[in-house]
């Protein structure tokens, strides 16, 4: 287990790159800046690559695209399990619904909760039940409704989360009182 972390953390700090490439960088245009930027962050999120995220990021900073370069680096920090500095870089990136996704997968419901209903989705409306629920807060029949009419689309958002057990649990605490 230890190596495999440290295999990791050397990964997120390594960008791989053709060195033939850097003779076209520096002849290149802001074209071609802009290109390179997007497969970085092309690749960069194929591969799960913090590093190269964040040089794609630097470089749509340089030629004036915020909104890439914020989701560039939530990108790379939900790679890295940082969901809340996630979620804050999507907002800085005008992406609500990931920043809400980023959050919620995180367990940071308050955030989920202040985003609330900005978010016009049946996912947001269960993010927002679920997020209730695990916060103790006491739900009425209209959220009990948006879980019971959405059975599918509540098991797609939660089938993967590594504290889904819980959600679980809570849900069939809710019903047994």
């Amino acid at each position: 287990y230890t190596d495999w972390k440290i295999l990791e953390e050397k990964k997120t700090n390594t960008i791989e790159y053709n060195t033939g490439s850097v003779n076209n960088v520096l002849e290149g245009t802001p074209n071609d800046a802009l290109d390179n930027a997007k497969e970085d962050k092309k690749l960069g999120e194929y591969d799960s690559n913090p590093a190269r995220l964040k040089v794609a990021s630097n470089q749509f900073f340089k030629l004036g695209f915020e909104q890439e370069a914020y989701e560039c680096l939530a990108i790379a920090e939900d790679i890295k399990y940082n969901h809340k500095a996630a979620g804050e870089y999507y907002i800085k990136a005008e992406n609500i619904e990931k920043a809400s996704m980023s959050f919620f997968y995180g367990r940071y419901f308050n955030e989920v909760e202040k985003i609330g209903t900005n978010i016009h989705t049946i996912e947001q409306d269960i993010r927002i039940v679920i997020s209730k629920i695990m916060n103790n807060i006491i739900i009425i029949q209209k959220d009990i409704d948006i879980l019971n009419k959405n059975k599918n689309i509540l098991y797609i958002i939660i089938k993967d989360l590594s504290w889904r057990d819980e959600i679980v649990d809570a849900l069939f605490n809710l019903y047994d009182n």
